[in-house]
């Protein structure tokens, strides 16, 4: 699960590129206290981003990246720039969640207990152009230095909620709970091009770690509808997420992560001819997700939009917990994260 911004640097990695100039070029910033800022804003970030991207209700787990353009014929630069891919290479989303109903699913008020682990990953080297060297005949390497930047956010969620039949076809699900979020960042930066005496810089954005608890509340409505015999559904789900740290490294005192998601999207299934004896189905997607607060600062944007196509298996209940299984290629379209993964999807609701 990922996701544009055609052809620029989402702003987060930009201030991580830029920090160290700003921390030591500026006349009216303290020592330190710029790159301090930045870290806490990229700690919340990585706290928005996680909660965004692993908060789903089945098993997904990003296996690889790949370039729509290369079998597509489209030119536009938000399908996966060859840039954008490079980032997206190194982004990591992982979730696996658990739901227990509590009454039969024929009832009218179902309520439920939910649980998930996820896991979110990113690496990004960051290459910046250094001063011209003296020697004319200097080699390309001593002209240019590389940052490596590494994000890891470990995720629990527990929560609830009910869901309510309203009608055959509509369908009102309410819920909110807890996530207690681990981050942790390795900066390591190039020296070459910070002034003498002020390697110090690189260590606030350097191995900084943080805990953080995060509330979300939700609310989804579903309506369920046929058109020639293929049956599809719309859902809408707003969720907002709020929180504050528990236990904070040097530089992350004020980290206080918030974001919302709004996403809108239609999925259809069509039965397909069994493979050895087992029933499968085709299933399309199609999602527009508007997002807001933090997590923008890392999809360099506050909307974007995602299309699937995934083959499902019917596993009968063997074993006892798996009612299906099946892959999916996704395609992410309109943030700084643009370009397909493929997915492994279980239990989904068909």
């Amino acid at each position: 699960m990922s996701l544009k911004v055609g052809g620029h640097r989402p702003r987060w990695l930009m201030a991580l590129a830029s920090c160290f100039w700003c921390a030591t070029g500026s006349a009216q910033t303290a020592d330190g206290e710029s790159a301090a800022k930045l870290a806490e804003r990229q700690a919340e970030s990585a706290f928005a981003t996680s909660v965004v991207l692993t908060d789903t209700e089945v098993l997904t787990l990003g296996l690889l990246s790949f370039d729509p353009g290369s079998f597509i014929p489209v030119d536009e630069d938000q399908f996966g720039t060859e840039e954008s891919i490079s980032r997206r290479d190194s982004v990591t989303t992982f979730a696996l969640p658990w739901q227990w109903k509590l009454a039969p699913e024929e009832s009218r008020l179902v309520p439920y207990i939910e649980a998930r682990l996820s896991f979110l990953r990113t690496k990004q080297n960051i290459i910046r152009g250094a001063p011209e060297p003296e020697e004319q005949d200097a080699t390309p390497s001593e002209q240019d230095t590389s940052d490596e930047n590494r994000d890891r956010v470990y995720g629990g969620y527990l929560g609830g909620g009910l869901s309510h039949t309203l009608t055959e076809k509509w369908q009102l699900d309410a819920g909110a709970g807890l996530h207690l979020l681990r981050y942790q960042n390795s900066y390591q930066a190039s020296t070459s091009l910070l002034p003498a005496g002020r390697e110090d810089i690189a260590g606030l954005v350097s191995d900084t770690a943080a805990t953080a608890l995060m509330g979300e509340v939700r609310a989804r409505f579903t309506y369920n509808g046929k058109f020639r015999g293929v049956p599809w559904k719309y859902q809408s789900t707003y969720s907002y997420y709020a929180g504050d740290t528990l236990s904070t490294a040097q530089g992350l005192d004020n980290v206080e992560p918030t974001t919302w998601s709004w996403a809108n999207g239609i999925t259809a299934y069509w039965d397909l001819p069994d493979v050895l004896n087992t029933s499968n189905k085709l299933r399309v997607l199609a999602r527009r997700i508007d997002v807001g607060g933090d997590v923008t600062r890392t999809l360099g944007a506050d909307r974007y939009y995602q299309i699937g196509v995934g083959w499902l298996f019917d596993m009968e209940g063997d074993p006892e917990w798996l009612d299906n299984l099946g892959v999916s290629v996704m395609m992410n379209y309109g943030s700084a994260l643009s370009g397909g993964s493929l997915l492994l999807l279980y239990n989904e609701d068909w």
